[in-house]
């Protein structure tokens, strides 16, 4: 293959290859040069490491607090009200704003597809840390009967 072509100006030659960003595409429990989302989430300590699952539990269990929001917002201008017995219709057809709606899914959409990206960084530590908060947002903020099973 003839790469005679091919530009190579843009690339930083004087930068160490280990004080870069590893991509892995296989699962990994290794933490040095770990990026979430972008470089500047650059993790070459075990203490950031640690600091960092602990944020992305965080993310995770707001994910959860929000999406918990949206749907009882949602619920109740649908006229749906959930009590310890169960969910039930007060039949008041309570109209809500369009663009609120929207709004509120749109933020939950994205909120989900960036914890989708940070779990795609194939570190099983990372995972387990989604997996985490998922799990102890859920238990804090959805404590009530659900109709659904929804994905992140």
């Amino acid at each position: 293959m003839d790469h005679s072509m091919m530009d190579h100006s843009q690339m930083d030659h004087d930068m160490p290859m280990d004080d870069m960003c590893s991509m892995n595409m296989l699962l990994s429990w290794d933490y040095h040069n770990l990026c979430l989302l972008s470089s500047s989430w650059h993790i070459k300590t075990l203490l950031q490491f640690i600091v960092s699952l602990l944020l992305v539990v965080v993310l995770c269990v707001g994910f959860e607090a929000l999406r918990a929001k949206v749907t009882k917002k949602q619920r109740e201008e649908r006229g749906i009200a959930i009590s310890d017995e169960g969910i039930e219709d007060t039949n008041t057809n309570i109209q809500g704003n369009g663009w609120t709606k929207s709004v509120g899914y749109g933020l939950v959409v994205g909120y989900s597809y960036i914890i989708m990206l940070i779990f795609m960084s194939y570190n099983a530590w990372v995972m387990l840390a989604v997996v985490v908060g998922a799990t102890l947002g859920h238990h804090i903020f959805h404590g009530e009967p659900r109709d659904t099973m929804a994905c992140h």
